[in-house]
């Protein structure tokens, strides 16, 4: 079973992977957390009634999967716990490749130095030597203290993907590892967690790989674990108290960046992957630290809304809208503005004798209170959808101007490699004309989408495609933050 955390309506929820969809836990039973470390801890690490649950659920408590805002499996670990130097090979690359530990090497991370799949691992601004680390986590759903070889394994809930990212000049800096080990948003966890019993006992025999831009850097199995997990467990627990909901990042294989020549860093633009067989794969854009703005963006929260130009459900630009929360950076919420499908037709009688309808006031009142706005527009356009024109007419003639100083991105997903450049056009113009704050150029573009989007499932999957709309949209939340005031 697959159980992961996200964002819905009203904040936190838990869910079950059921193919290419979601069951919305909270929404079957309201009992259930909506922090999976808090069910553990009530449920004596038992995950199995989770199922049952996702059973009862009901169409309505389904979603994608596609377009899932992920949140950390655990939401708030009591512990993170890391071994290091747990693959002989990754031992011999380094430093202490003349001194084999005989023990686990033990060391912390803090809450703050992890970011969720799908969320930016922020690149420090005092260094580049900011590194890659594919890792296998445990997840802890007993407590357990003096744990045997017999029954160590009794405590696993589960296991997750980490990037164990390191900044290895502060790490190098004394021989304690943890300042470059605990940098803001430096690491990555997800993008869910796996029932132990779907896996080999100890997560013994599973491929592990990380990926930089789709390059492989490392490549390793947890069968050559130096400390295999029921080993690591006995020795953790000899000195401290596992609790529910505590997590241990277990080693990363060798291929990492430091050891190769010229060494590799991860760097602004780059995308990295962390996949292990069973589990899922991990996924993380890096972002450059935003310098003389105080917190890096992950601390701030930007709600933006998107507005569809089609009213096609079936169209690629919705269904680019639809994959946007899940590739907005750590800190951007986005959700669909109010319909407008049934606005009626604008004329100026029409608003003299029957004053602003109610649905037009919804759409107003949400721009307004909307840190940035992004219209997705259709693929066969050359000028605005006439729908979406409408919305606009009556949009402006709304007192006090909802567009008025707003950040506003727009966003053309079409069929061919140049339409909507033309409604582009028109769009921005229309939103200079409403004193708007219109993001970019060229806006966010994504061509030939017949080859890049599933028409069956709405889900992109060309990869290059995936980091350009990631890269936009952490750009655009710049530009939030450059005209919003919160900095």
């Amino acid at each position: 079973m697959k159980i992961v955390a996200f964002e819905g309506q009203g904040g936190p929820r838990l869910g079950v992977v059921d193919g290419d969809t979601v069951v919305d836990l909270n929404a079957v039973d309201s009992a259930v957390p909506t922090d999976l470390g808090e069910w553990l801890k009530r449920n004596d690490g038992d995950t199995k009634p989770l199922a049952d649950i996702a059973k009862r659920a009901a169409a309505a408590a389904r979603r994608p999967l596609s377009g899932l805002t992920y949140r950390l499996p655990i939401g708030r670990p009591g512990k993170v716990i890391c071994l290091g130097l747990n693959y002989l090979a990754h031992v011999k690359e380094g430093a202490q490749r003349d001194n084999i530990p005989k023990f686990p090497t033990i060391f912390m991370r803090s809450l703050t130095s992890l970011v969720p799949h799908g969320q930016p691992i922020i690149r420090p601004q005092v260094t580049e030597t900011l590194d890659y680390e594919a890792e296998m986590i445990l997840i802890v759903g007993r407590r357990a203290k003096h744990l045997t070889a017999a029954n160590a394994l009794s405590c696993v809930a589960g296991y997750s993907c980490g990037n164990e990212g390191s900044v290895r000049e502060f790490q190098r800096k004394t021989t304690q590892w943890d300042m470059g080990k605990n940098f803001d948003h430096t690491g990555g966890f997800g993008p869910w967690l796996v029932s132990a019993d779907e896996l080999p006992p100890g997560g013994k025999g599973l491929k592990i790989e990380s990926r930089l831009n789709g390059r492989v850097m490392q490549s390793d199995n947890t069968d050559n674990m130096m400390f295999p997990i029921a080993e690591m467990l006995v020795y953790i627990t000899q000195g401290m108290t596992l609790e529910p909901g505590d997590i241990i990042f277990t080693g990363t294989p060798s291929g990492v960046g430091f050891a190769r020549q010229p060494p590799v860093w991860m760097k602004n633009g780059d995308v990295c992957e962390v996949e292990i067989q069973g589990i899922g794969v991990l996924r993380n854009p890096i972002v450059d630290e935003k310098i003389g703005r105080g917190p890096p963006m992950a601390d701030k929260t930007f709600d933006v809304i998107s507005i569809c130009g089609s009213l096609r459900k079936g169209s690629y630009n919705r269904m680019v809208m639809n994959a946007l929360p899940g590739l907005a950076p750590a800190g951007m919420r986005i959700k669909e503005a109010p319909p407008f499908s049934e606005f009626p037709l604008y004329n100026a009688d029409l608003e003299g004798s029957g004053g602003i309808p109610p649905a037009v006031q919804r759409l107003a009142d949400a721009i307004r209170a909307a840190d940035g706005v992004i219209f997705n527009t259709p693929e066969y356009n050359f000028s605005i959808p006439g729908g979406l024109k409408n919305a606009i007419d009556w949009v402006s003639r709304v007192p006090n101007q909802p567009f008025a100083s707003k950040p506003v991105a727009i966003q053309s997903a079409t069929g061919g490699p140049l339409g909507g450049g033309r409604m582009q056009y028109d769009l921005r113009r229309a939103m200079l004309f409403l004193d708007a704050l219109t993001f970019g150029r060229p806006e966010i573009f994504i061509g030939n989408c017949s080859q890049r989007i599933d028409a069956k499932t709405g889900e992109i999957t060309d990869q290059q495609t995936i980091g350009f709309i990631r890269q936009q949209l952490a750009a655009f939340a710049t530009f939030i933050e450059q005209h919003s005031g919160k900095r």
